[in-house]
This record gives structure tokens, C-alpha cells and sequence, in this order.
């Protein structure tokens, strides 16, 4: 009797250690004075027998992934950098119309204040010294590779399709509050700008949905609806041109000038 006993409490034991192993995994790293070129916790060859391939499935709905370390996924390997948080490269990927990173989820019922697709909190972190970061990005867009025999026809750094889901539909919003420091837009560079739609300057209503290609919200007794700046009249005349050359105010009809008279 006590050696069935013993035997029972044997394969119970075995068994609960068989379910810890199956739940819990868990990867030291090496352990000698030896140099180690790559060290990989886990290393999965390529998976391609199958219709569908999948190096690692989670079903779990209510499971969360964590990990403290660089993340890089794609094709070629490339390693994360030790600046890089996360690295994707898509060079292996098939079809027309290819995406790097795709976001589809949706909000859902619980979602009363809002849904983020994609969120990007950029900040710095505290330190026991001052320093200061010149420049920090929520996002950044930079030219990508061209390879050898490779075009592009046009190259958008954002591009927004028609939204028309909601009720009111904004395809950039900004809420920067005005300081002399302070821009919604800061457009620097020197290429031309194209608006199609009609475009409002100012804060009343009007100014937000403008009944003109162009409207300008009236001034203040301390702001001006609009200057003109003084500057050199053209070498050769402008059909539809409104100069001032710092005396006198003029407009273009055809290709003659007309000065605009003045009165007090």
C-alpha cells in the first residue's frame, strides 16, 4: 500500500511538472567564458511547407505581449540598433499594391470618448543631469531607398484618402494654442503650395467654412485683416498683380499697370 502511495505521489508530482513546463518557459542566458558571436533564445527556421506559415500564434484576445529589448521583424534579418526601438524592413513582400505596416483594428462599443488607430506620445525622460534633445518628433518622414533601375512617380510623405464616415470629417487637426513660439503649420521649405478647396483665415464661423476661393476674417484695432508687404514692383507686368512699393498701391489689368488712388 505505501509503495502505491509513493508511486502516485510520484507521477503527481511529474505531472505538475510537465504542466509548469508546458506554462512556463523559461530562457537563462549563457553561462561560460567563452565568446558567443550570436546568442538567440529562440530561433525559428523558415516555416514553408505549409498552405499557411506561421512562426509564432497567439489566440489569446485578452493576452498581452511584452518585451523590454529592441524589436525588428521583416525580411532581410536586420538587428535593431541600439538608438532603434523597433525596425521593420519589407523587402520580401508580394503583390501590386504592398504595405509595410497595416493597422486595422476598430473601435468598439466601450469606446464613448474616443479611438486611436496609431498614437505617438514623443518626450524625454528624467535624468539626474540637465540636457536638452534640439529636435523631438511625434513623426518623421524621410526620403527612402531607390535601388538601381527603380523609379518612383510620385513620392507622398502623407497621404490622407476622402474621409467621409463621420458627421464632420478633418483630414489634419491641430490644437497648438497661439505663442510666439508656437506654429499649426510651419511650412519651411521653398517648394509651392496647392489648396483645391476654398480656404478660411480666421476664427468665426465664417472663416471655417469660407463661401470664397480666399476669406479673410475682419481685423481688430490691433490686428489688420491684411498686409501687404513693401517690395519692388515687377520687370514685366502681371495680369491680376497688387503691388506696393512702399508709396503707392497698384494693380495689374492685362499688361498695364494701374496706380490705385489714395484718398485722405
Amino acid at each position: 500500500m505505501l509503495v502505491l502511495v509513493l508511486v502516485l505521489v510520484l507521477v503527481l508530482v511529474l505531472v505538475l511538472v510537465l504542466v509548469l513546463v508546458l506554462v512556463l518557459v523559461l530562457v537563462e542566458d549563457f553561462q561560460g567564458g567563452s565568446e558567443v558571436l550570436e546568442n538567440h533564445a529562440i530561433h525559428i527556421y523558415a516555416l514553408d511547407k505549409g498552405n499557411s506559415n506561421y512562426a509564432i500564434v497567439s489566440e489569446g484576445k485578452n493576452t498581452r505581449s511584452t518585451h523590454a529589448g529592441g524589436f525588428a521583424f521583416g525580411y532581410p534579418l536586420s538587428a535593431t540598433g541600439v538608438h532603434e526601438g523597433v525596425v521593420y524592413a519589407g523587402y520580401a513582400l508580394q503583390g501590386p499594391t504592398q504595405v509595410g505596416v497595416n493597422v486595422r483594428g476598430g473601435g468598439n462599443a466601450d469606446a464613448l470618448v474616443s479611438y486611436t488607430a496609431v498614437r505617438a506620445a514623443a518626450g524625454v525622460i528624467a535624468s539626474t543631469v540637465a540636457y536638452t534633445v534640439p529636435d523631438v518628433y511625434g513623426v518623421k518622414i524621410e526620403n527612402g531607398g531607390l535601388g538601381n533601375n527603380a523609379s518612383i512617380s510620385r513620392n507622398n510623405g502623407l497621404y490622407i484618402s476622402d474621409l467621409s464616415n463621420g458627421s464632420s470629417n478633418r483630414a489634419i487637426l491641430s490644437l497648438t494654442s497661439a505663442a510666439s513660439e508656437n506654429w499649426n503649420l510651419f511650412l519651411s521649405g521653398t517648394a509651392q503650395n496647392w489648396i483645391a478647396g476654398n480656404t478660411g483665415f480666421g476664427g468665426n464661423s465664417t472663416a471655417q467654412r469660407p463661401p470664397a476661393r480666399v476669406y479673410i476674417q475682419g481685423g481688430t484695432t490691433t490686428v489688420p485683416a491684411l498686409i501687404i508687404g513693401q517690395g519692388t514692383t515687377l520687370t514685366a507686368p502681371v495680369n491680376g498683380a497688387i503691388e506696393y512699393d512702399g508709396i503707392n498701391l497698384y494693380f495689374t489689368i492685362g499688361t498695364t499697370r494701374k496706380r490705385i488712388q489714395l484718398l485722405d
